[in-house]
């Protein structure tokens, strides 16, 4: 399931039983990727308390063979961001994982 801005912007809205305008959350949601992306941008690994660490990899151009004719190309130099979770974000979703898979 893919979750986007909209969709936390819901979440968080119901959280707080509509305490705070849509608005201000979904504004608060972009300054956050904004704020992640700078940083990420300028090659700076973000922390992310309790949750995780964003990572830039940047990956150059190179020679590649072709699996299926073996003609020899070169592929175009790329930017992934990694993410490496918390330990405490991999607990709760195996805690929850259990949770779901009880059998009865």
């Amino acid at each position: 399931m893919i979750i986007n801005r909209q969709d936390l912007t819901d979440r968080i809205y119901r959280r707080f039983n509509g305490a705070i305008p849509k608005l201000v959350l979904y504004d608060a949601l972009q300054a956050i990727c904004d704020a992640l992306s700078e940083k990420i941008i300028k090659n700076q690994s973000v922390a992310i308390h309790n949750f995780g660490i964003f990572h830039k990899y940047e990956f150059s151009s190179r020679k590649t063979a072709d699996v299926n004719s073996g003609e020899i190309r070169n592929t175009k130099a790329f930017i992934n961001v990694g993410f490496v979770p918390d330990k405490v974000l991999v607990d709760l979703i195996n805690e929850k994982r259990l949770f779901f898979n009880q059998i009865d």
